[in-house]
């Protein structure tokens, strides 16, 4: 056998073992609010199915829920994009906001749950934080919580 050959050979093995190469992706929220009632977490991990069914998998554990579930996939693709798009510094408070008539406003929540958001897709690993969840200034990261509540069968009274 020339060398060539040998070569191409393990060559070929390598790049066809890559192309198998499974990737694992979820998203995964995480809520706690001891301020409120002790003990109270939710934990909703989200993963699509690995045999490219059209929906995902939802699993939700807590002090009040433990059950498993599918929900449809738009939905989970959808999260991905908000929460792909989306930077920790956007969503940090207590921030100042900066109205067009000059005035400045230091916005903070109190008494309010944690949440975290991770998302991982193929080698990107992301983690969000959140104090509280407001509409008007968190976005993408409200967005991205209400699809993922839906997707649990909660609504964001469940972990606000």
């Amino acid at each position: 056998m020339s060398k060539g050959l040998i070569f191409y050979t393990i060559i070929e093995s390598l790049l066809s073992c890559n192309s198998y190469k499974t990737t694992y992706e979820y998203i995964q929220f995480h809520h706690r609010n001891y301020l409120k009632v002790a003990n109270d977490e939710t934990d909703i991990v989200i993963f699509p199915k690995k045999n490219n069914e059209k929906s995902i998998i939802v699993k939700v554990t807590g002090s009040n829920f433990n059950y498993k579930r599918k929900a449809n996939l738009q939905d989970y693709e959808k999260m991905k994009d908000l929460l792909l798009s989306l930077k920790q510094k956007d969503i940090e408070i207590p921030r100042v906001i900066n109205y067009p008539d000059g005035a400045q406003v230091l916005v903070g929540i109190t008494d309010c749950g944690s949440n975290t958001i991770f998302i991982k897709k193929d080698t990107i690993k992301r983690e969000f934080h959140t104090c509280g969840i407001i509409k008007e200034y968190h976005g993408n990261f409200y967005e991205a919580t209400e699809l993922i509540l839906k997707a649990a069968k909660l609504e964001m009274r469940d972990v606000n």
